[in-house]
This record gives structure tokens, sequence and C-alpha cells, in this order.
């Protein structure tokens, strides 16, 4: 991959030695979830991707298969992971960086805007509504 690419628009799935550009946002999430063989990468990958945020999360996220690390980039925002002592709040400013370990749910509340940097391992990531956890 030799273009410039805006990680906001664009992931790029890291598997073993190669780097791979895909138009990012829902329609990557639905080909992902319809196992297009195309994506057969991003299913044992790390995904790294950007996301501008002027609004709160409307669900909880979770990935079973591997950690995921959160960097701020610009803005602010409330990170919530739910923890096994409960739900645990980290106040998300430019250059704080989070490590969100396997199987934790976690969302993001944004009172104006926020940019985040993530790097997931993507493959079996789970979403339910944004309800008190179980």
């Amino acid at each position: 991959m030799t273009a410039l690419v805006d990680l906001n628009a664009t992931y790029i799935v890291v598997s073993e030695n190669a780097a791979t550009a895909f138009e990012g946002g829902e329609s990557f999430w639905q080909r992902l979830a319809q196992a297009d063989p195309e994506l057969a990468a991003a299913d044992g990958g790390w995904l790294i991707s950007s996301y501008e945020l002027n609004r709160s999360w409307d669900k909880w996220e979770m990935h079973p298969k591997g950690d995921e690390i959160v960097s701020c980039q610009q803005g602010a925002c409330e990170f919530i992971l739910d923890t096994h002592d409960g739900p645990t709040s980290l106040a998300m400013t430019p250059g704080k960086t989070v490590v969100v370990p396997k199987g934790t749910w976690h969302t993001v509340k944004v009172a104006d805007q926020a940019e985040l940097l993530h790097i997931t391992y993507g493959s079996g990531t789970t979403f339910k509504p944004l309800t008190p956890p179980d």
C-alpha cells in the first residue's frame, strides 16, 4: 500500500506480514458479518481505524478474541469499561490511551467531539444495546 489513506474512511487490516486497506464504515462491518471472502484477512488480523465522534455510542462493543488499543487524537470523551467491579469511566483527552482487555464490554460518551484511533483484533466483535450491562 503506497497511497495516502484517511483512517476515518478506510480501515487497514494487518495480518501476518501484510497491511491491506478496505473501505471503512458500516459497509465494512456488514461485509465482515456476511463472511465476504475479500475480507478474509480481516477476520484474522489487527484492524486499524479512526473515528471522529460528535455523539455518544448507542451500544456496547466487545472483542472476544483480542485486546483493543484506543488512543484519543483530539477532543475529549468518557470511555466506559464494564469491569468485574462495575463500570469504570476513563476521561480520554489527546494523547491518552487505554488497552481494553479482550472480552470487556465498552462504550463511549461524547459531550462535544472526539477522534479516537483504534487498533483492534476485530474477529468476533460483538455489539449489544446500550442498557446497563449484565
